[in-house]
């Protein structure tokens, strides 16, 4: 209920914290893996976890996006102002963009992303370009290959041979020079650059062990798993381990399945290497050292490949590059002003409390508590509780002391099932 709360109120960072965190007590009681509620907080958290950028993946992939009026676009069945690039394969999203890149200095690109409708860009069709309805962007893609990014890019810089689409029938995007692939998302996060100590970056739970193997090459590897995010872990793109670009080797890494972790060590030139194609090892894109950039394992393919950054194992845990210590190994998240976050928070408690006797009233009358689940969440996703949650956030109850009854609750409510 807590995180369904906080997911309504789009504190996505302490949502997925508190689902984790029901996660943890259901793994360490007696609790069936089929259990309703063990489902649902997993799936939760799947969804928490989802990147967001968009790549090419094959067209057989489960995860390519399916435009929802493909034929508006085929038939240029809209008016002037073009027509938002909504989808049928994740209702509620739509193909948008994330303007982090010209923070890196990339001004003249911007990540394509699955985002929500409210964030929508109206788009234009010129013959096999998709333009933003200014037409000052056109989507495009990194490369013709499995795995490659896409992004809306200025129009006077566009790259024809990576800016022309096939709209299918079925609502997929292929790249005119791979029509074998496909727009698509994969199921996790990319890896970025985040302030250090914020909500967003990584914990890694062998952080101990990495600290004793730097700089000895004759260490064991050490799984590159995360506490701050339990049964997760550092891993490949399954369906695009290595992409090749440019005489490069480039392995981008998701915050995955504890199954897929991969196993690192440092070298003795404070690099983070991986025993994988020949090693590989850590690098930000362009090595550009700034907030948000993403992160990937690399290996040129040449006789003197070119050294890795440098990167540290910090005292809680997570790692940073040395020449930028100011910044960790993270995840991309909603960011919440600090003077607002405490208020969402009690704001989140006093809807979890309020629902939850409903619940239990259920509940002892036989109906099924994840319907009222749902009812509350439906209830509580509409935006316009958050001008509520001011006016009524001096009135409620600590942060500690509702986290804590709240948790009792859960747990003794387990037992009873």
């Amino acid at each position: 209920l807590l995180g369904t709360a906080q997911m309504s109120l789009s504190m996505m960072k302490d949502c997925l914290a508190c689902f984790q965190k029901a996660l943890e007590i259901f793994q360490t009681t007696e609790f069936p893996e089929n259990h309703p509620f063990y489902v649902s907080v997993k799936q939760q958290i799947k969804h928490l976890t989802n990147l967001v950028v968009l790549t090419l993946l094959s067209e057989k992939s489960e995860h390519c996006l399916r435009l929802k009026f493909s034929d508006k676009f085929i038939h240029y069945d809209y008016g002037p102002n073009g027509f938002p690039l909504e989808l049928s394969s994740h209702p509620g999203r739509t193909i948008s963009t994330m303007s982090y890149l010209t923070n890196l200095g990339f001004s003249d690109y911007d990540n394509a992303i699955l985002g929500h409708c409210e964030s929508s860009v109206n788009v234009v069709r010129e013959g096999n370009y998709l333009l933003s309805a200014s037409r000052d962007r056109v989507l495009q893609v990194s490369s013709a290959d499995l795995g490659a990014f896409i992004y809306w890019c200025h129009a006077d810089k566009k790259d024809r041979d990576r800016s022309e689409w096939i709209i299918r029938e079925d609502g997929k995007l292929s790249p005119l020079q791979a029509p074998h692939l496909c727009i698509g998302v994969t199921p996790h996060q990319h890896i970025h650059l985040v302030e250090k100590n914020s909500c967003n970056e990584l914990i890694f739970e062998h952080a101990n062990e990495l600290r004793n193997v730097h700089g000895n090459k004759n260490m064991k590897y050490v799984p590159l798993t995360v506490s701050s995010h339990p049964n997760f872990g550092l891993g490949p793109l399954k369906e695009a381990p290595i992409m090749r670009h440019n005489h490069i080797s480039v392995m981008v890494i998701n915050l995955g399945p504890f199954e897929d972790t991969l196993v690192a060590r440092f070298s003795e030139n404070k690099e983070l290497v991986i025993d994988y194609n020949g090693g590989m090892v850590l690098r930000c894109r362009y090595n550009v050292l700034q907030k948000y950039n993403w992160l990937g394992f690399s290996k040129d393919d040449c006789e003197q490949p070119r050294l890795g950054q440098q990167f540290q194992v910090n005292k809680n845990g997570s790692i940073s590059p040395i020449e930028a210590p100011h910044l960790s190994l993270g995840i991309l998240g909603t960011d919440i002003p600090d003077n607002l976050a405490p208020v969402l928070r009690k704001e989140a408690y006093r809807i979890a409390r309020e629902a939850f006797e409903p619940i239990s009233s259920d509940k002892e009358e036989g109906s099924k508590p994840l319907q009222s689940c749902d009812n509350f969440m439906e209830q509580y996703i509409d935006v316009d509780v958050l001008d509520q949650s001011i006016q009524h956030a001096k009135e409620l109850i600590s942060h500690e002391e509702y986290h804590n009854s709240l948790i009792a609750k859960i747990k003794e409510n387990l037992k009873l099932q």
